[in-house]
């Protein structure tokens, strides 16, 4: 469990995560990709101001439209 914050004074509440445990897609993103790397990924979500590409599981990136 993390601790997020505790509040005695006013509602006597803990607020716990366990979701903070668990390692960040995003964190291993800078060992595996580069800026300026090509790669291949899966459109998820297409909208009017460019595309949402799956590139590692649970990471997605924007690819705008002026790309």
């Amino acid at each position: 469990m993390w601790l997020f914050s505790i509040s005695i004074m006013r509602k006597k509440r803990i607020a716990l995560g366990l979701k903070q445990l668990t390692p960040q897609p995003w964190d291993a993103l800078d060992e595996s990709i580069k800026a300026g790397d090509r790669i291949k990924g899966k459109v998820v979500v297409l909208a009017d101001y460019g595309a949402f590409i799956e590139v590692l599981p649970g990471v997605e990136g924007l690819i705008h439209v002026s790309e």
